[in-house]
């Protein structure tokens, strides 16, 4: 038995695109064992996954994957709440850019001391990555709204 809510997330462009309605784009799922490497079952699984419409990926090492999502949701998705702003005016300005940057650069630190594992360019691929984005309104943001 898999326990999703430890070793499995996804990465999708979803956006409510009227009341009721979502769009999703690019939807991933990102799947792992609690403990490093891909077994004969992960491989199996992220298989049977991969359809139409979804990619999966099994992911030797899950929780580095998790920290890097950690790195979007706990700078800009939080910045944008607090401004009630999409990502293109966070990523612009450059106050609440520098803050996202400290608050990325931060949680790589946390992530390093509990065993993540970062490359060493993951802050500045993350905030390059955020160009890539355009207006993009975080779930949280939309949770808010």
């Amino acid at each position: 038995m898999v326990d999703a809510s430890r070793n499995a997330w996804t990465l999708s462009g979803a956006h409510e695109i009227a009341p009721g309605t979502i769009e999703a784009r690019a939807l991933r799922f990102v799947i792992g064992e609690p403990v490093a490497g891909v077994t004969p079952r992960l491989a199996a699984l992220a298989e049977s996954l991969d359809v139409e419409g979804l990619r999966a990926a099994a992911e030797a090492r899950l929780r580095d994957d998790v920290w890097f999502k950690l790195l979007g949701n706990l700078s800009f998705s939080m910045m944008s709440v607090l401004c009630l702003a999409d990502l293109r005016i966070v990523r612009n300005d450059p106050g609440t850019r520098a803050i996202s940057r400290t608050i990325m650069e931060e949680t790589v630190a946390v992530g390093s001391a509990v065993g993540a594992r970062f490359a060493p360019d993951t802050v500045d691929a993350r905030m390059e990555e955020s160009r890539r984005m355009a207006a993009h309104r975080p779930s949280t943001l939309q949770d808010l709204e």
